[in-house]
């Protein structure tokens, strides 16, 4: 997978081809818990992608862990297709989360920030943790880094799939594939900014000449995906991804 250096910059990102010092790691989704439960370390990069009607994710789960607020959501919009996504797309953060801190999905505490960013709040020794979640079509992706993290899909039959604060292209427009991948890392990288650790409220400010790497997602179809971190990445755990 190529990894692209971007120098945080008002005009486009220069580019840097650093693909060699990456390596991916694949595993089916019925694999997402990784081997010796932790966080990852740095340099290291763990992200799932799953159906917004993944099969680990039932009515009671949606009920039992997920916060009084969100069931509020879910509940005011009952029959809405949107709503069940939103609620798999919380249980299933919740769980990935829970499976990294060895803990019950119920336990963990999170905080949502504009921009339907979370911050993991349950965190019992400082360890750091960064996490970002994203949809577009049926698709649900979660990224986790010991650093500033922001994903970014796409989909171009869907113009409000990344919920990002960037400009959308004029209606009708037409983007091409390589358009629709520029867009979705300057959605990570918008996102990645104005990432918090919930250990450093306030903290994750980067500095003005911070350099972001980036690491284009594979998806299906005309999706484009893309993860942007505040750390050079060489190694990925893929959940969802076949080797």
């Amino acid at each position: 997978m190529p990894m692209i250096a971007r120098a945080d910059a008002p005009r486009r990102p220069a580019r840097e081809d650093a693909g060699s010092n990456v390596q991916w790691r694949a595993h089916p989704l019925s694999r997402s818990r990784l081997g010796g439960a932790r966080v990852p370390a740095a340099h290291e990069l763990f992200v799932w992608r799953l159906p917004g009607a993944w099969r680990q994710i039932s009515a009671v789960s949606i009920g039992q862990w997920l916060s009084s607020a969100e069931r509020k959501r879910i509940k005011a919009r009952p029959d809405s297709a949107l709503s069940r996504q939103f609620g798999v797309a919380r249980a299933a953060f919740r769980l990935v989360v829970s499976q990294m801190l060895i803990c019950d999905p119920g336990e963990v505490g999170i905080d949502e920030l504009p921009d339907s960013r979370l911050v993991v709040t349950s965190l019992r020794d400082g360890r750091p943790l960064a996490m970002d979640i994203g949809q577009a079509g049926v698709w649900i992706v979660i990224v986790a880094s010991a650093a500033q993290v922001g994903v970014g899909l796409v989909n171009p039959l869907e113009r409000n799939a990344s919920r990002a604060l960037l400009p959308l292209p004029p209606a009708g427009a037409s983007e091409s594939p390589d358009d629709l991948l520029e867009r979705a890392f300057r959605i990570s990288l918008d996102r990645a900014q104005r990432c918090e650790f919930a250990a450093r409220p306030g903290a994750m400010t980067a500095a003005p000449e911070a350099v972001w790497h980036s690491l284009k997602l594979p998806m299906p179809g005309a999706i484009r995906a893309a993860v942007t971190t505040q750390q050079p990445i060489t190694r990925v755990e893929a959940f969802g991804w076949q080797s």
